[in-house]
């Protein structure tokens, strides 16, 4: 028996910079596909009830998601299902299977995330 394929809806950006490991996903995503690291709790209650954060440098985390970037996520973001992954220079953007009428929400959601990684985020 053939199993379903898996699909997701991706893009990705450079940015400036060398960054560890930090995956901002949705609060509702299975914990079984965590990403290395562990959950770092932020300040912000509306945030943590939307988003899970996971990441094995803590401090970085807290500095890369700074008010700016948790107000545009709680606030501004698309409200589509995105996780979002930073490491080294690369920023990704992933969803699971976006219907057509969603992609461009998708793709102008990435260089709108990317633009607002404050500078206490940079190495």
């Amino acid at each position: 028996m053939r199993s379903a394929p898996i699909r997701f809806s991706c893009a990705i950006a450079s940015v400036d910079g060398k960054r560890p490991h930090v995956v901002v996903e949705p609060s509702a995503a299975p914990l079984d596909e965590r990403a290395d690291g562990e959950p770092v709790r932020l300040e912000w209650g509306d945030f943590n009830a939307r988003y899970r954060v996971i990441s094995p440098d803590r401090g970085f985390a807290a500095a890369l998601l700074d008010l700016g970037l948790m107000t545009w996520l709680v606030d501004g973001a698309p409200r589509l299902p995105l996780t979002w992954e930073i490491q080294r220079d690369q920023v990704l953007c992933r969803a699971p299977g976006l219907a057509p009428k969603d992609i461009p929400a998708f793709v102008k959601a990435l260089p709108e995330f990317a633009s607002r990684i404050g500078r206490g985020a940079h190495d």
